[in-house]
């Protein structure tokens, strides 16, 4: 995974943090002589009466009877022929499977511990941490070479880092009753968050320190957890927290001034969603001092998710992103923190059913995310209050002109009627798919056309194999084939002159993808224009110009549904309603296929079917103009 060219960056942005518009940096406001660093956090720990009284009573059944379902459960130790299964047949899933598992059940008993105060799940949870300090190594093999790890070796990868930010709070947490139980537990579980983060993050500088993506808040936010729960030398905690910060620095800095996620908003979780975590563990450590609350781009930052917000349930989901993610009401700390009242609105939207069963949202991680749940668990009497006048979180449109996505919907403030996405951008985006001037339409709330996303990551998904897989393909979007040719990866294969337009009225994307195919295409111009007449209709309009018409020229469109093609007119179900998708059939002619994702876990955990809509141009010229419109069918 190592990236040369990310690495030099990262050195480089952390080297030289930059504030943004004249505001200090988080090192510079960490540095600070008047800013106070904990050794620990102060939430309220085991056996603190608050769990009892402030907590909801729903809340507190549901967490104890979720605990209760792993009372007597066993504890084995790492698989070698399981963890080495990537390297020899390409699988990641098995591992991961495996051992996220084992971590959602040692979260589980700890909270349900936590709550009931009775220790009643101790013994349980003694065995889960034990078996958890055993493991040679906390991360997955995906993100490490050996196919059986090295016990000398503790590379900090994200879900190394997340290991050790769930063994930091559950020392936090549950530390005087794990004490009392054997005193070598908790001096245990000390040792190896030392040696396997602590340790690792003062020692070693991996190639993710000051990225614009992922890993580097994702792991800064467990880190962190880690330094102000478990670092007791003065001197260790303010360098970490120096480097950490000066990390956190870079991102920000590396970021679009828009705040738009290239990697899609399911990433958007472990990217600015883990910023915020920092952001809320900052300001509970340093009660406000250290603060992203003055940084403009972090607000834009914070409103991505607002800005590709369907329908509170679907997201757009361009590139590796999945059209469905679950908003996490554990957010709402950091949104709280940095003062975005948009995003808090989105948030507090998930109040009440996170109440009522908080956990879904306990668990819908990669495993449960257990310092987010008692953070926001420390402010639930707030967030309570807070939602009972939250307002709505669905924009009428927008434009992230920097990753260039533009949104627009039929309705303010309702998922009602037509609704679309379209990017620019190019092909070297994070999580990549060969994807620009792709576009997504959703109806009342429905997937109409659609954009795959991302099937189960394998050996292939991050190596040059990457764009062998059907799903990253540009044959596989909402896209032409120009020639018989395909978009191809890379940086240079990128949009030109994308502007977006919006009226009360209509909104309008357009955008010239010439330059996102090679030389074979033969193409000179290629402009694609995406109209909304909002409540009525969308008209997508291909206005294109060859230097040579050597072989097919074709329109993909995917969709969830079965259409259903006769002459000029397609029909595509959506929710309860039909929609017609018209063309000219003197121009164009029409043909459907299913996709294969039922064998695919990922692909049909997202989407019922697949299917490809084929467009081709019965008579293909070097000048031409093509359209076709999306409304109600009304017959």
């Amino acid at each position: 995974m190592i990236k040369p060219l990310l690495t030099i960056l990262s050195l480089l942005l952390i080297s030289c943090p930059t504030a943004i518009s004249g505001q200090p940096s988080l090192a510079e406001q960490c540095a600070a002589e008047s800013v106070s660093i904990p050794q620990t956090l102060t939430l309220p720990r085991w056996g603190d009466p608050y769990w009892r009284d402030s907590v909801p009573q729903t809340m507190r059944e549901a967490y104890i009877a979720h605990g209760e379902k792993y009372l007597g459960t066993a504890w084995e130790s790492t698989p070698a022929s399981l963890f080495s299964q990537f390297r020899t047949t390409g699988n990641r899933t098995n591992y991961e499977d495996w051992t996220f598992s084992k971590r959602n059940r040692l979260a589980a008993l700890a909270m349900a511990e936590i709550i009931e105060g009775e220790s009643r799940f101790l013994p349980d949870l003694a065995n889960g941490v034990l078996s958890l300090c055993e493991e040679t190594w906390w991360g997955i093999p995906a993100h490490y070479g050996p196919a059986v790890p090295d016990p000398e070796e503790q590379p900090m990868d994200l879900f190394s880092a997340e290991t050790g930010s769930l063994a930091a709070w559950i020392l936090y947490e549950l530390e005087e009753p794990l004490q009392q139980f054997s005193p070598n537990l908790p001096k245990r579980l000390r040792a190896e968050i030392k040696r396997r983060i602590l340790d690792e993050g003062l020692n070693h500088r991996e190639w993710w320190r000051g990225a614009s993506m992922n890993w580097n808040t994702w792991i800064c936010s467990n880190w962190l957890a880690c330094v102000l729960i478990a670092e007791t030398d003065p001197e260790r905690r303010q360098q970490a927290l120096q480097e950490i910060c000066a990390s956190l620095d870079g991102f920000v800095t590396g970021y679009p001034d828009d705040g738009g996620c290239d990697e899609g908003a399911s990433y958007w979780d472990r990217a600015a969603g883990s910023l915020l975590d920092c952001a809320a563990l900052l300001s509970q450590a340093t009660n406000g001092q250290v603060t992203l609350a003055d940084n403009p781009k972090v607000q834009a930052i914070a409103e991505y998710l607002c800005k590709v917000n369907i329908d509170n349930q679907h997201f757009v989901n361009f590139a590796d992103a999945s059209p469905s993610i679950n908003v996490k009401p554990q957010w709402w700390p950091g949104a709280r923190a940095v003062g975005n009242q948009t995003l808090s609105a989105l948030l507090e939207s998930r109040a009440e059913a996170y109440i009522a069963n908080p956990v879904p949202a306990f668990t819908n991680d990669n495993y449960a995310p257990l310092g987010r749940e008692l953070l926001l668990l420390s402010q639930i009497n707030a967030y309570e209050q807070a939602a009972s006048h939250s307002a709505s979180a669905l924009p009428f449109d927008s434009y992230l002109e920097r990753i260039q996505v533009a949104t627009a919907r039929s309705y303010p403030d309702s998922q009602r009627g037509l609704y679309f996405a379209a990017k620019g951008g190019h092909n070297d985006e994070s999580h990549n798919h060969n994807d620009v001037g792709t576009f997504i339409i959703y109806a009342d709330g429905h997937p109409l056309l659609v954009d795959a996303g991302a099937a189960t990551y394998n050996s292939k998904t991050f190596s040059s194999e990457r764009y062998s897989q059907w799903n990253t393909r540009s044959a596989f979007h909402n896209l032409p084939i120009i020639n018989g040719v395909e978009q191809q990866a890379g940086k240079e294969y990128a949009a030109t002159n994308a502007a977006a337009k919006f009226t009360k009225s209509t909104a309008q994307f357009s955008v010239d993808i010439a330059s996102a195919y090679p030389a074979d295409a033969k193409v000179d111009k290629w402009l694609r224009t995406i109209s909304l007449n909002r409540g009525k209709s969308v008209t997508i309009t291909e206005d294109y110009q060859l230097a040579e018409a050597t072989g097919p020229i074709q329109i993909v469109l995917l969709t969830e549904t079965v259409p259903t093609l006769s002459e000029g007119i397609i029909l595509i179900p959506a929710g309860e309603s039909t929609y017609a998708l018209s063309y000219d059939p003197t121009q164009l002619t029409a043909e459907a296929e299913e996709l294969p994702i039922a064998d695919d876990q990922r692909l049909s955990r997202n989407w019922h079917s697949l299917h490809r809509i084929l467009f081709t141009l019965k008579s293909p010229t070097i000048r031409n103009k093509i359209k076709y419109s999306i409304m109600k069918n009304e017959k």
